[in-house]
């Protein structure tokens, strides 16, 4: 790839590290600076290449009535490089676009995807959802997300039920998200600390 590194270089510490030229005759011999001396990145080409369509409309065409679309595969990726590049605006859109179709994923990829990246809002909504349903989590699913929260999550569920078996209402969304947010405190207390990092 052959591309302009302006936006690559402002929008993220790790490329303005890596393009910064070093000074008198080294400067034409550095990375990426030449055909014969390209940068290596350790990502696969499609992902770069999804990374370039998001960035650039970003920058290019802000005032553009219609932003690239992409589907959830490719918002991942998007995810994956500005984690690990940390690009913080390229981060934002791909979480925006994500949580619009959030009910569409499953409820144990919304775990593990909030886990990945740091984004509270998922991993409640996750949760919610296995709470929820019947059966609440299935042994391949607690591989995913953990023993420990498999068994949380089947306490949450019991707990609704007795809630519901004393008269105290039915078995609620309230029930169930009181359960999940006393059960699961500690990690939404982590995984908060952890997206605000990407705030600053």
């Amino acid at each position: 790839f052959k591309v302009p590194t302006h936006h690559f270089v402002t929008q993220s510490e790790v490329f303005a590290d890596m393009l910064s030229l070093p000074q008198g005759p080294a400067a034409a011999e550095a990375e990426g600076q030449s055909r014969e001396n390209p940068i290596v990145l350790p990502v696969t080409e499609q992902d770069f290449r999804r990374l370039l369509r998001a960035l650039y409309p970003l920058y290019v065409v802000q005032e553009a009535p219609k932003s690239p679309s992409f589907n959830k595969e490719e918002l991942v990726s998007l995810l994956k490089l500005s984690k690990l590049w940390a690009m913080k605006r390229v981060r934002d859109y791909a979480v925006e676009k994500i949580t619009e179709i959030l009910n569409s994923i499953d409820p144990v990829e919304r775990v593990t995807l909030a886990r990945e990246y740091s984004v509270e809002r998922w991993l409640r909504s996750g949760y919610m959802a296995l709470a929820t349903r019947y059966p609440v989590v299935s042994i391949d699913d607690a591989r995913l997300i953990g023993w420990e929260s498999a068994l949380l999550l089947e306490h949450v569920r019991e707990e609704a039920h007795a809630a519901h078996r004393v008269g105290r209402g039915s078995l609620s969304e309230y029930h169930v998200q009181s359960g999940v947010e006393n059960k699961f405190s500690v990690e939404f207390q982590g995984i908060r600390r952890a997206e605000a990092a990407y705030r600053v």
